[in-house]
């Protein structure tokens, strides 16, 4: 994000609210259009795409002992629980964050990011990137504090999962930490190091949340950020996985992301669940039917991802572009006829 407006500054700086609203279209054109078809889907096939994440629990009881969050018998698809999930307002509220057995949660998380972004690089760009980043970080963790406090009397219900800003902001933050160490305008090397480890501490500090996986989280905004900074002596050793990234393959992967991360579940649910049952009817290992769902489910994924990314998600950027195109239009024409 930080990288994308800051290319358009000249054109379209973020000091017109008139361009914040360019922004949010974009934003909202580029996640909307496939989200919307996902949610659609899993609302008309509920019965076997429940059913099927059903089975998938049944094939491995031990592992779900206990566990009613992601219980599919919990999910019921209300008007009211629809209406939050297509205005990306379900992130706000602890019980919905988990409401419709999709990975969504992240995208009420994003739109709310994306709805503060702007105030946020404003503030960056006039107090400083590294000020500005560690008193919205401080916000952060202090709301987590006093959240957490709250649940623990009883006072307010925990989250399914964390889908409000306030839980993930020091990880965007650290993704513009990041961006200001890579850009030409950081001249300074010694500003560079200190917006990458600001960024690795704000990551650090979560481990309340992620416990022994906050090294994971650590270890790739190390690796982006040896990879994007141009004073970068280490990445000479890591040439090979720059050109990795590079390929078709990675960039394939990469234009369908989104959509394998919607839709991955429903080819899980509908069609990894009849061949994790076939093969336990056949009486082979769970590890055999664990790797033939896994083939049958990435394979399938990536084919309909790609169809969704063609059809749906360019489209659907091209049309907010359009929108984007109209309200320039628009706005010269007033201004002419003044």
């Amino acid at each position: 994000m930080a990288y994308t407006v800051q290319n358009r500054e000249t054109s379209e700086p973020m000091s017109s609210p008139a361009n914040w609203l360019r922004f949010y279209v974009r934003r909202y054109f580029r996640l909307a259009p496939a989200y919307y078809l996902c949610l659609f889907l899993v609302v008309v096939l509920a019965p076997i795409y429940l059913g099927g994440y059903t089975h998938l629990r049944e094939l491995n009881p031990a592992l779900w002992q206990g566990d009613w969050v992601y219980d599919p018998a919990r999910t019921n698809y209300t008007i009211g629980n629809l209406l939050l999930h297509v205005s990306f307002l379900f992130g706000l509220f602890p019980t919905y964050s988990f409401s419709t057995f999709l990975p969504d949660w992240s995208l009420s998380l994003e739109m709310q990011f994306y709805i503060v972004f702007p105030f946020i690089y404003l503030a960056m760009k006039r107090f400083g990137a590294g000020k500005t980043a560690v008193v919205l970080a401080l916000l952060s963790y202090g709301f987590m504090w006093v959240f957490n406090q709250a649940v623990v009397a009883g006072k307010a219900n925990a989250f399914f999962e964390p889908s409000m800003l306030f839980f993930k902001l020091p990880i965007f933050l650290a993704g513009v930490l990041i961006y200001r160490a890579a850009s030409t305008a950081t001249t300074s090397n010694w500003h560079r190091l200190a917006y990458v480890l600001l960024a690795l501490l704000m990551c650090a500090k979560l481990e309340d949340i992620y416990h022994g996986q906050v090294i994971y989280l650590v270890a790739l905004i190390a690796l982006m950020s040896v990879m994007a900074i141009p004073y970068r002596p280490v990445a000479r050793h890591l040439t090979g996985l720059e050109t990795l990234c590079r390929t078709r393959i990675v960039t394939f992967m990469s234009d369908v992301s989104y959509s394998v991360y919607l839709f991955h579940g429903l080819f899980l649910a509908i069609v990894g669940s009849q061949i994790g049952m076939a093969a336990k009817a056949a009486g082979l290992p769970l590890i055999v039917g664990t790797l033939a769902i896994w083939l049958a489910v990435i394979v399938l994924t990536y084919a309909f991802s790609y169809l969704v990314f063609r059809f749906v998600e360019l489209p659907g950027i091209s049309l907010g572009k359009s929108i984007i195109d109209r309200f320039n239009t628009a706005k010269v024409s007033i201004a002419d006829s003044r």
